[in-house]
């Protein structure tokens, strides 16, 4: 292709330099990278101890694949945010799930399943002891489902259904509700986000 002056080959020099530069988009989250880099090759349970705000910032994070990432609350119960100052690969698992129940507390009683970090407990069941979940979008007593962003549909014994609260955006980043407690189990516990990004 010939251009009839250097000023055309500069223009659609610059023209093609502007599309790929507009699909480059450089983020900056914030992060001044003192937590180091967080690279993972095996599974690993993160203690949210030493983080009471919950914010992590990384110079940069690399999950290798089967490689699962799990929390333990800190004591203010925050979320997880990661702020990452350069890559950011996740090949792997963050799973932000909600605890398992707490057992046998009784005859006939077990408690509720703990949220995960940042999110709410569900209620206890059995025994008389049938409890809501816990948490601003909490199923009522006798197996009430939690709601957040939308309406959760309805429980299977007739318990509350949860308020609607937070959004669609996840902003600001709120916790998932727990359920209510039914018959002889306890219910579960809020997740607010969990995924899986490569």
């Amino acid at each position: 292709m010939g251009f009839n002056s250097p000023l055309a080959a500069w223009l659609v020099w610059w023209r093609a330099g502007a599309v790929a530069r507009r699909f480059t988009p450089k983020i900056s989250t914030g992060s001044d990278g003192h937590d180091g880099a967080f690279h993972l090759t095996a599974n690993t349970v993160v203690d949210m101890a030493d983080h009471p705000d919950g914010i992590y910032q990384y110079s940069s994070v690399n999950i290798s694949g089967n490689v699962s990432v799990t929390f333990i609350p800190n004591a203010n119960n925050t979320p997880v945010v990661w702020l990452v100052q350069g890559s950011c690969v996740i090949n792997g698992i963050i799973d932000g799930s909600a605890w398992n129940w707490t057992g046998q507390q009784g005859f006939g009683h077990s408690g509720g399943a703990g949220g995960g970090a940042g999110e709410y407990a569900g209620g206890s069941g059995g025994g008389g002891l049938v409890t809501a979940g816990t948490g601003p979008g909490a199923g009522g007593a006798n197996g009430g489902n939690a709601s957040y962003g939308f309406r959760a549909g309805n429980g299977i014994g007739g318990g509350a259904t949860g308020p609607v609260y937070g959004n669609v955006f996840l902003l600001p980043l709120l916790g998932g509700s727990g359920g209510g407690g039914f018959a002889q189990n306890g219910g579960g516990g809020g997740v607010a986000a969990a995924g899986r990004s490569s």
